[in-house]
């Protein structure tokens, strides 16, 4: 079980080492465009807020950060941009 766990973690930090150089590779144009783009966005600024710093109580009764929330397992900030992983 312990060898399980370990296997996990171990791809968790590789998925996330590869979310972390994909945002690099992104020309710096097209990234700038995403940023401002999710920050205009009042429902995707809160999630990328709550990522990088908790979700509040009441997103828990609200209909679409309960969406996000869920999925918080799933949701990376890199360069402040988000990315959803499906691991399978």
């Amino acid at each position: 079980m312990e060898e399980v766990v370990a296997s996990l973690q171990e791809v968790d930090t590789e998925l996330q080492q590869l979310v972390q150089e994909s945002a690099q590779i992104l020309p710096d144009k097209e990234r700038l465009q995403l940023q401002r783009e999710t920050y205009r966005d009042g429902i995707l600024a809160e999630v990328v807020d709550r990522l990088q710093n908790n979700w509040l109580k009441s997103d828990f009764t609200d209909k679409v950060m309960m969406l996000f929330y869920r999925r918080r397992d799933h949701l990376f900030v890199v360069t402040r941009l988000w990315f959803w992983i499906i691991k399978l």
